[in-house]
């Protein structure tokens, strides 16, 4: 997605114009609403649209039996495909997070709970795909935004049943939400051509996770969560990693989270290759499973710090050298994306602010939404990943490009992605001051309106004015 900065409506154009819909009246009305929702301040429709014609066609396509969340993703996600089949590396990283309505009291009968029960919404899991642009001199990986592979949502309509069930319960038991790790992996085969590395959070340490990836011809590195036993050997996994001796050590930058600060992390790596025992599973046990343990714990972390850095990570990679071993913690260490997806739906697009009153619409909306926020991660990876590296010319629309140099002047060193993003979200009301660092989804979106308004203006300005199409 190396088209971020393309006038709103060229980038609608690619992303949903091939959308089935059963007619394409609606799919050209789908570009027009994707348009004006990748312009808009927020994620709510009203404020979207101008006008109450547009508004009612936008709540008529929505109501569509047709226009489902899956149907208005379906070119994006296959045109993710596609490129996940060109030559290169690529990660597939996944995690859930839920979209929370509880403010919706109008939305109590029709929406599924969260969390413990007394909130409303429903939960979204995300498996994005990033592409490997190249490594630092640290053997950091630096990545590139593909898009979405798949994408699940559902909602809880019983009452949390953990507590009430044994783990022998739950493994018989056919809707088991721990289903949907890996499972955009089902039916697909990564191509010759390409290497796919499947990352995910501890949530994510179940055994058909592995199995999923091995049936895909998929790599993966998955954070343990449990100290799975050893086949035919005493002890686990975590006590024969910790038995083993250092291979090394590096630093490890943190970014700042609620109630800890940025900071540099000293860390420690050992290395293991064990044989884990199959889980018991009705109709038996399955088979062992061979592969590397990797732990990284970090030595000497600050006083007081409450989560010090202490990784076991399960993984298939090549590990027989430090630069493997760098390379596949790598790919862990990029997990945190995702994070930054979500924050980019729901802090910088405000899905959850929608005022939509049924569950249909607020899916629609979220199908949408969920594309618009791969566009924004991708402008704020790659001024991380290439920050000094001059912006590609079709990145970004020329207007927009002249509007940021009449507010800003000629950077000295070029347009390079830190300074378009720092200018953009310098509209925003970010202040840029050197302590700052790269701006927060709120200050970014908020300055991508500004542009986007901006653009809107010089083009009316122009003394041969507005173009048609």
């Amino acid at each position: 997605m190396r088209n971020a900065l393309l006038d709103a409506g060229q980038w609608a154009q690619k992303q949903f114009a091939d959308a089935r819909l059963g007619d394409v009246r609606r799919s050209r009305r789908l570009v027009r609403v994707a348009t004006a929702l990748a312009r808009a301040k927020s994620g709510t429709l009203a404020k979207a649209l101008d006008s109450w014609s547009d508004l009612k066609a936008a709540y008529r396509l929505m109501d569509l039996p047709d226009a489902t969340r899956e149907a208005v993703q379906e070119p994006h996600l296959a045109g993710v495909r596609a490129a996940l089949e060109q030559e290169g590396v690529y990660l597939i990283i996944e995690d859930t997070t839920d979209i929370d309505l509880t403010h919706r009291r109008d939305l109590e009968e029709v929406m599924g709970w969260i969390g413990d029960g007394r909130g409303i919404g429903f939960w979204l899991h995300t498996s994005l795909a990033l592409r490997v642009e190249g490594y630092d001199d640290q053997e950091r990986l630096r990545v590139g935004v593909v898009g979405l592979l798949a994408q699940q949502a559902w909602q809880r309509t019983h009452q949390p049943r953990r507590k009430r069930e044994t783990r022998a319960q739950r493994a018989h038991r056919a809707d088991r939400e721990s289903d949907r790790w890996a499972k955009a992996l089902e039916g697909v085969r990564a191509p010759s051509e390409a290497t796919w590395i499947y990352v995910a959070d501890r949530e994510g340490d179940i055994y058909e996770t592995f199995g999923r990836c091995r049936s895909a011809e998929v790599r993966f590195i998955v954070r343990a969560n449990h100290p799975r036993a050893l086949h035919e050997a005493a002890g686990n996994i975590f006590d024969a990693v910790a038995a083993t001796p250092a291979v090394g050590g590096y630093e490890i930058p943190l970014r700042a989270r609620p109630g800890m600060s940025a900071r540099q992390a000293g860390v420690e790596v050992r290395r293991a290759t064990v044989e884990i025992r199959g889980p018991w599973r009705p109709g038996g046990r399955r088979g062992p499973l061979e592969l590397t343990v990797l732990e990284v714990r970090e030595v000497a972390p600050p006083a007081g710090q409450k989560a010090p850095i202490h990784w076991r990570l399960l993984t298939d990679l090549p590990c027989g050298d430090w630069q493997a071993v760098r390379r596949a913690i790598g790919c862990y260490e990029r997990r945190w994306l995702i994070e930054e997806y979500h924050k980019a739906l729901k802090s910088g697009l405000g899905m959850e602010q929608t005022q939509l009153g049924t569950p249909e619409r607020i899916l629609t909306l979220c199908g949408i939404l969920s594309v618009v926020a791969c566009r924004l991660l991708e402008l704020k990876c790659r001024a991380r990943a290439e920050p000094d590296e001059p912006i590609d010319p079709g990145s970004i629309s020329p207007t927009a490009l002249a509007v940021l140099t009449a507010y800003y002047g000629e950077p000295a060193s070029g347009w390079t992605w830190r300074v378009l993003l720092v200018s953009i979200a310098r509209l925003g009301g970010f202040l840029a001051r050197k302590s700052d660092g790269l701006p927060g989804w709120q200050t970014l979106w908020r300055g991508m309106q500004a542009l986007l308004t901006l653009e809107q203006g010089f083009l009316l300005a122009r003394p041969e004015g507005p173009e048609c199409g």
